[in-house]
């Protein structure tokens, strides 16, 4: 059973620090803003206390997330969910706030362009995308 409730607390603390980086907030900051003790998030943020309901809901308003963004753990292994998926969903979330629109538009152009060229290095030789006789070869 301490396992468990060890294994909540960590999901919990990894979320709030993920939250809080995403959002460009300190300890000090969301401390004022909830009108917290900065003891009291510290320990959430190091797994030593569970935070109670009241707090959880207040937390995830403040973050305008739903209270799962919190007590689950988002990496968490499901069919629909593979582990290069995880460890995209993870760099973003480090990196977003500080990422621009053009940025980000820069990112989909370059992750559209790495499919395409997965995808045409998967067809078979001189096969076009749709499937007809290619006109030139792949390397003009």
């Amino acid at each position: 059973m301490a396992k468990y409730a060890s294994e909540n607390r960590r999901v919990m603390a990894e979320n709030i620090q993920r939250l809080m980086q995403e959002h460009g907030k300190t300890r000090r900051q969301v401390c004022a803003d909830l009108h917290i003790k900065y003891t009291t998030l510290t320990e959430w943020i190091n797994g030593g206390k569970y935070p109670r309901i009241q707090n959880i809901e207040m937390l995830a308003q403040y973050f305008g997330v739903p209270k799962s963004a919190l007590v689950e753990d988002p990496f968490k292994h499901t069919d629909s969910t593979s582990e290069n998926d995880r460890r995209m969903v993870a760099a973003y979330g480090k990196m977003k706030h500080a990422l621009t629109a053009d940025d980000v538009d820069d990112i989909i152009l370059f992750m559209t362009m790495l499919v395409q060229r997965h995808r045409k290095a998967q067809r078979p030789a001189g096969e076009s995308e749709r499937g007809e006789p290619n006109a030139l070869p792949d390397d003009i």
